[in-house]
C-alpha cells in the first residue's frame, strides 16, 4: 500500500493488515475494536456484553488488569454461545470477545470490526460503517508514512490541560481549540493542525492527543 493508498482507503481489514508492518502498538489496536463496539453497544445481548466492553476499556488504561480481560473474554464469548443471531445478539457478542483477547491483537480488532460492520443494514449502509472505521484507522493511526516529532515548547499548560480534557472525558469537540493552543505555542506543522482543525471522527487514541502526551 502507497500514501495516496493508504489516505483514500475505505478497507479496514486492509489498512490493519498494512499497520503491522509499522509494528503498530496493541494498545491502538485495542482502542480500534473499542470504538468499533462502542458502536454496536445498543445491540449488545445482556450485561455480561456490556461489562466485558466496560472492561476491555479500562485494561486500556491501566485499570484492570490481565486476569480481568481474561474473564471478560470468557463471559463475552459464553454469551456468544448461548444467544443465537435472531436479533443479531451472536454477532455482537463475537465482536465484544474480539475486543477482549490477550494475544494477536491485530488480527482481532479487525474481527471486531468486521463483526459490529455485520450488524449494519442493509449493505449500501455496511460500506458506509466501513468507511466511519477506517477514518476512525486514520485518526488513531495518522499516516504511517510519515513522522511527526513534538517540540517541547509547543508543551505548554494550555496545550497540555486541553489534551488531556480531551483525551478523558472524549470531549474532541475542543480538538479545534487544542488547534489553536499549539499554533499559539508555536506549532507550525500542518498536519497536526490540519488534523485538529478538520471535521470527522476523533475517538480516544486519536494520533495527535497520543502524541502529545506521550501514549503510544
Amino acid at each position: 500500500m502507497t500514501e495516496t493508498e493508504w489516505l483514500g482507503c475505505a478497507d479496514p481489514t486492509s489498512m490493519v493488515r498494512h499497520l503491522q508492518r509499522f509494528r503498530s502498538s496493541d494498545r491502538k489496536f485495542r482502542l480500534f475494536a473499542a470504538a468499533c463496539c462502542r458502536r454496536i453497544a445498543h445491540r449488545l445481548p445482556d450485561d455480561r456484553c456490556r461489562e466485558a466492553l466496560d472492561t476491555s476499556e479500562r485494561y486500556l488504561e491501566g485499570l484492570a488488569g490481565s486476569d480481568e480481560l481474561a474473564a471478560a473474554y470468557v463471559n463475552a464469548q459464553r454469551a456468544f454461545t448461548e444467544f443465537d443471531n435472531r436479533d443479531g445478539w451472536e454477532t455482537a457478542a463475537s465482536a465484544v470477545s474480539s475486543a477482549c483477547v490477550a494475544d494477536e491483537v491485530p488480527f482481532f480488532a479487525a474481527s471486531a470490526a468486521r463483526e459490529a460492520a455485520l450488524l449494519v443494514w442493509p449493505r449500501l449502509q455496511r460500506k458506509m460503517e466501513y468507511r466511519w472505521q477506517s477514518r476512525v484507522l486514520h485518526d488513531i493511526f495518522g499516516n504511517p508514512f510519515r513522522s511527526v516529532v513534538i517540540v517541547p515548547t509547543w508543551i505548554t499548560t494550555d496545550v497540555c490541560i486541553l489534551a488531556e480534557g480531551i483525551y478523558a472525558e472524549k470531549a474532541f469537540d475542543r480538538m479545534p481549540i487544542l488547534a489553536d493552543a499549539l499554533q499559539d505555542a508555536g506549532c507550525d506543522n500542518d498536519d497536526i493542525l490540519n488534523h485538529c482543525r478538520q471535521p470527522g471522527e476523533h475517538v480516544r487514541g486519536c494520533w495527535v492527543v497520543d502524541l502529545l502526551l506521550g501514549k503510544t
